[in-house]
């Protein structure tokens, strides 16, 4: 971890992220048995000072954020959390907190040569700061030095200390064409000059990504956004061990009387997408079904399959862990998913294994497609999207 930051006592701090706070103190009337003013505190972690709710967030986050208090007037916070002042020269200031940065190896990459008043300045790009800062080495090389303006905000270190600013000025920066006019703030000893948000925004060093339109391509390939699908391949064979016992429901469990619509509903839906069909003749096996309401109002069928579980030959095909997954990312920048929808629906299952999921009530239906739901259903899944995407370089699953 690099040190960004270094205090008079030759201990190191790192002076990175910079994030814009509130708070309050005392300032008693001045003369010599003046009280003395305790250094501000942040405000509780569990607690939001902004909105007042718990646990703590990120401003981003606050719902008050935009909001204009009614007692004060002022904006980002609601007046159920503003703190009436009563004593004699209690003023409100800012402070902003420097915290903990990133190491050697990617400081590079974040860093970026930018045009300030004329002088050319290397910045680390910070996106979670709210303000920009230079150190005072810096502030001392640019042509011609501009005038230092007595600050309104405090700079926090690690360990609550606070951090020596000299003062702040106005200062243009440029990249290429883009301009943009930021408040800068020097600071004694700081090593790097970090870029604040503010500033990165202005200039699009860095964008924010909040729908990807696929439009078009739903228009070119119209056939691959229509229906369920089906993987090419031969269809699932369960395989029995060979002691497996039938096992049959002779009483179906009860179906909550509001839902009975929605699960009819549900059942005729899953029947003309062919993931499952009637059965009409005697089967060995027979499950219950399961009915489990969604967020969205509709009910997601399952079949309780733990009998005909203990009976499965199961492959055993290995599933990869996350640690291994991620550590195979190492060193990629641009990432792409694709969730396939009801994955496990997309596998044909053979019809002698359609027959081992029969289930009930309303009638007796069976599983044309692989169910959520077998054990061994996993396991066959990964194996056959591991031979889709082999032979392609970083793609995993």
């Amino acid at each position: 971890m690099r040190n960004d930051f270094k205090e008079s006592t030759g201990t190191k701090n790192e002076v990175d992220a910079i994030k814009t706070e509130k708070f309050r103190k005392d300032d008693p009337p001045g003369g010599p048995d003046e009280t003395p003013k305790k250094p501000p505190t942040r405000p509780p972690s569990n607690r939001c000072y902004r909105c007042g709710k718990s646990p703590g967030h990120v401003r981003q986050n606050c719902p008050a954020k935009t909001a204009i208090c009614h007692k004060c007037s002022k904006k980002g916070h609601w007046g159920t959390v503003y703190k009436s002042s009563q004593m004699v020269g209690e003023i409100e200031e800012d402070y902003a907190f420097l915290g903990a940065i990133g190491t050697e190896r990617n400081e590079d990459l974040w860093s970026v040569d930018l045009t300030l008043n004329n002088s050319l300045v290397r910045f680390k790009i910070d996106t979670g700061a709210d303000v920009t800062v230079i150190p005072e080495s810096v502030y001392k090389k640019l042509k011609p030095t501009p005038a230092l303006l007595q600050f309104s905000k405090t700079l926090f270190g690690p360990a609550h200390t606070i951090l020596p600013v000299l003062g702040w000025f106005t200062g243009v920066i440029k990249r290429g064409e883009e301009s943009s006019s930021q408040e800068i703030f020097v600071v004694n000893r700081a090593r790097l000059a970090l870029l604040g948000r503010p500033a990165i925004e202005t200039l699009k060093i860095v964008q924010t990504v909040n729908a990807v339109e696929a439009e078009e391509v739903k228009e070119k390939f119209p056939n691959l956004f229509k229906g369920l699908g089906k993987r090419d391949g031969p269809d699932y064979v369960i395989k029995l061990k060979p002691d497996a016992k039938p096992h049959a429901i002779s009483t179906p469990r009860r179906v909550p009387v509001p839902l009975l619509s929605k699960v009819k509903e549900e059942l005729s839906r899953m029947e003309q997408m062919e993931i499952i069909s009637k059965v009409g003749e005697p089967t060995e096996w027979c499950a219950g079904m399961v009915v489990v309401p969604k967020a969205n109002g509709k009910v997601r069928i399952c079949v309780d399959l733990t009998k005909l579980n203990k009976s499965i030959q199961r492959e055993y095909h290995p599933l990869p862990s996350v640690y291994h997954t991620l550590a195979q990312l190492a060193g990629a920048t641009i990432f792409s998913e694709i969730d396939a929808n009801s994955g496990f629906w997309q596998i044909g299952l053979s019809p002698e294994s359609a027959k081992l999921t029969t289930f009930t009530p309303f009638g007796r239906f069976c599983f044309n497609r692989l169910p959520f739901g077998i054990s061994s259903a996993p396991e066959h899944f990964q194996k056959r999207i591991s031979q889709v995407l082999e032979g392609f370089d970083g793609a995993l699953c």
